[in-house]
């Protein structure tokens, strides 16, 4: 399995609770349309101490193949041009596991 962990920051203009409908019920309905993507999962953050984020998901795919494959294809393309309009989006790369 291959993980990609994102992190994500919300468009200062975003009201929280439009950010956190928008992400999930329209960024994760494109993301189930993604047939490489195995499994999905968003972590919307607290308000609490307003962070330097306010989300983190979690993709996992069969391999680093078919994530290459899968953003390829036109639905993952749609998705990456939705979210690059509203949200900001930093991919951790490396992974430190220590347990």
């Amino acid at each position: 399995m291959f993980t990609v962990l994102v992190v994500v920051k919300k468009r200062e203009d975003l009201p929280t609770d439009e950010f956190r409908r928008l992400w999930r019920d329209e960024y994760g309905a494109l993301c189930r349309k993604v047939p490489e993507i195995k499994a999905y999962d968003q972590y919307h953050l607290s308000d609490e101490g307003k962070g330097a984020i306010d989300g983190v998901a979690v993709m996992t795919f069969e391999s680093r193949e078919a994530m290459e494959r899968a953003w390829k294809d036109k639905a993952s393309r749609s998705l990456r041009e939705r979210i690059t309009r509203s949200l900001q989006v930093t991919v951790v790369d490396t992974l430190a596991k220590i347990v």
